[in-house]
């Protein structure tokens, strides 16, 4: 009998340890590869001012998972400011959260219809709705591309296109890539960032392209 409750026993930590394991999963490990700085890579891409997306994004904190549907629009005016509107619908089991921003101010609308307002929207986002997302970056990293402002490194795949990017202590994976109206971009992208020494402290971020639109 106390080897049956002893095997049970072990069972049940394989177990949990599993189901840890599931919750929050860094990106795969890639440093076998060439790890590259050369900016000449990315010159020829010149960055769209003007695009739609939809798209499913998951967030995992601290081992909690959060899902949302995500739908941006990213639109410049004749002076070159660009204008950004995200709209998250669904995180936390509520209704949709609305975050606009140019260069000079944020204003984010929470689905009770409270506005709050500051300079940067990754800060905005993480104080209301509490996701560390760097809403800025990611802009860029939907065409993986690296944010102009911030040192990197990258590596290619077996095919040539990028396959990993680390910048601001991010690591971004770009996964299935496909033609989306003419542009070939990544369909899944993936991010994580520890900020502790364990996994409590640590964030991944999963966007899954649903379509791209150019006006």
């Amino acid at each position: 009998m106390r080897n049956i409750y002893r095997w049970l026993s072990i069972g049940l930590v394989v177990l949990t340890l599993s189901a840890c394991q599931t919750r929050i999963a860094p990106p795969s490990n890639g440093d076998s590869k060439e790890w590259l700085k050369d900016a000449s890579v990315f010159e020829n891409q010149t960055p769209t001012l003007d695009w739609q997306l939809n798209a499913k994004v998951g967030v995992v904190i601290d081992g909690k998972s959060e899902q949302a549907n995500l739908n941006w629009q990213s639109s410049s005016d004749s002076s070159g400011e660009t204008y950004n509107r995200v709209k998250l619908f669904g995180p936390f089991g509520a209704g949709a959260i609305r975050l606009e921003y140019g260069s000079d101010i944020a204003t984010l609308t929470d689905n009770k219809g409270r506005r709050y307002q500051g300079r940067k929207p990754e800060k905005l986002i993480q104080d209301v709705v509490g996701w560390p997302l760097p809403i800025d970056a990611l802009s860029y990293w939907l065409f993986a591309q690296p944010e102009p402002a911030s040192a990197y490194r990258y590596q290619l795949g077996d095919d040539g296109q990028l396959s990993t990017l680390e910048q601001r202590g991010w690591r971004i994976e770009f996964k299935d890539w496909r033609e989306f109206d003419g542009q070939e971009l990544p369909r899944k992208v993936f991010a994580y960032k520890k900020f502790a020494q364990d996994q409590r402290g640590a964030v991944s971020v999963k966007l899954i392209t649903k379509s791209w639109r150019w006006p």
